[in-house]
Formats: C-alpha cells, sequence, structure tokens
C-alpha cells in the first residue's frame, strides 16, 4: 500500500505543474494582449497626429485601427485615462499654445490650422484646458521673453 504523504505530494506537484503552465500561458496572453493594445493605441495615437487639422470623428480613429469605436474608447480610457476626443482636443490645442507663443497667427487662422475651425468653440476648448483665454496665453508668453 502506498504512503498518504508520498500521495497528497503527488497530487500537489501535480497541481503545482498544471497551474504553473496556465499562470505563464495567462501571463503571456495578457503581454499579448497589451502589447496588441498598445500598438492599437499608437496606431489611433499617429492618426489623430496626422489628422487633427481636419474634422476628426471616433468612428474614424477607431477605424485607423480596425476596430469597433467602443473598443476604442475603452482601449484609450485604460491605458491613457482620456478618451480619443480629450486626447485629440488636448494635442490641438496643445499644438495652439505653441503657434500662440511663437507666431504672429491671428487666434482666428490659429483656430483653423489646429482644426477646430470655430474659433468662439477653440477659445471655449483653449481655456477649459489651460484656464486661460488663447489672448490672455499669448499675453503671458510675449511677456516671458522680454
Amino acid at each position: 500500500m502506498s504512503n498518504p504523504d508520498n500521495r497528497n505530494r503527488q497530487r500537489q506537484s501535480g497541481w503545482c505543474g498544471y497551474f504553473g503552465r496556465n499562470c505563464r500561458q495567462i501571463i503571456k496572453q495578457q503581454y499579448t494582449s497589451e502589447d496588441s493594445e498598445i500598438s492599437r493605441l499608437k496606431t489611433m495615437i499617429r492618426y489623430i497626429q496626422q489628422n487633427f487639422a481636419e474634422q476628426v470623428k471616433l468612428q474614424q480613429i477607431a477605424a485607423a485601427a480596425n476596430i469597433s469605436e467602443r473598443e476604442c474608447l475603452r482601449c484609450f480610457k485604460r491605458t491613457i485615462g482620456i478618451s480619443p476626443i480629450q486626447y485629440l482636443l488636448k494635442y490641438r490645442v496643445s499644438l495652439a499654445s505653441q503657434l500662440l507663443a511663437d507666431s504672429d497667427f491671428t487666434i482666428t487662422e490659429i483656430s483653423d490650422r489646429t482644426g477646430f475651425g470655430n474659433p468662439s468653440h477653440f477659445a471655449r476648448t483653449f481655456k477649459s484646458l489651460m484656464a486661460r483665454t488663447p489672448s490672455e496665453y499669448r499675453k503671458e508668453q510675449q511677456n516671458r521673453t522680454k
């Protein structure tokens, strides 16, 4: 008759081997999934950065990575914590702030160049993200360089 301690050890080692193999598979799938998600995110961000001056819609951003709009939203939220449209607006405002500081373009021209189109929408969005109007920001930047 076999020893009960030996049977328990065999069961435990079998279970540990099974668990170890499954953990490795789960970890491998998780990293593959994360790599895939990061790859999709990079593709979508590249699309936004190449097309920011045009009217960009969620559907177009998702299509750039061959995923659904819902998955596009989830991907952005999980990885960078904001929606793709929020990313687009922040990117546009970032570029606009550079133009306000470094160029003589009018606010309307900057609004057009950064994809806002409508100067009042641009001013509202800029103020909500930068806590000042585009004109106030430009004046601050000009005073800093003097």
